[in-house]
């Protein structure tokens, strides 16, 4: 579910986000289907993602699905925070018998290397 369907409320510091209709019931359904799985990563992931549509009705964009997924995870507690996510790979596919989302996730060994402007 793409999470940039927002309306902003207030003006000046006393700004609120209210998410959709749709988003909110989205994230309650995927945050039950979540807590069931008691694991939490805690180091570098690469993570696959495969969104799948009936149609290409209002078509989303890949990098608002893919927001959605990974706040959904944090909150969830599967992963401690989004910046764990080091490789990603997503694809959309389209006029399946119904909408759904698969995720894999895979433990990396990643190394801090230092790039040097020359």
């Amino acid at each position: 579910m793409k999470k940039n369907t927002k309306r902003i409320y207030g003006s000046g510091r006393k700004k609120r986000v209210v998410y959709s209709g749709k988003y909110r019931f989205w994230e309650a359904v995927a945050l039950n289907i979540l807590k069931q799985y008691k694991v939490t990563f805690k180091e570098c992931l690469e993570m696959h993602v495969d969104f799948v549509f009936k149609n290409r009705v209002a078509e989303p964009d890949l990098s608002n699905l893919i927001e959605g997924i990974q706040d959904v995870m944090q909150t969830a507690g599967i992963i401690e925070n989004d910046k764990q996510i080091h490789k990603l790979f997503a694809r959309k596919f389209f006029y399946a018998e119904q909408d759904g989302v698969r995720v894999s996730l895979y433990g990396q060994e990643y190394k801090d290397y230092e790039y040097k402007q020359k």
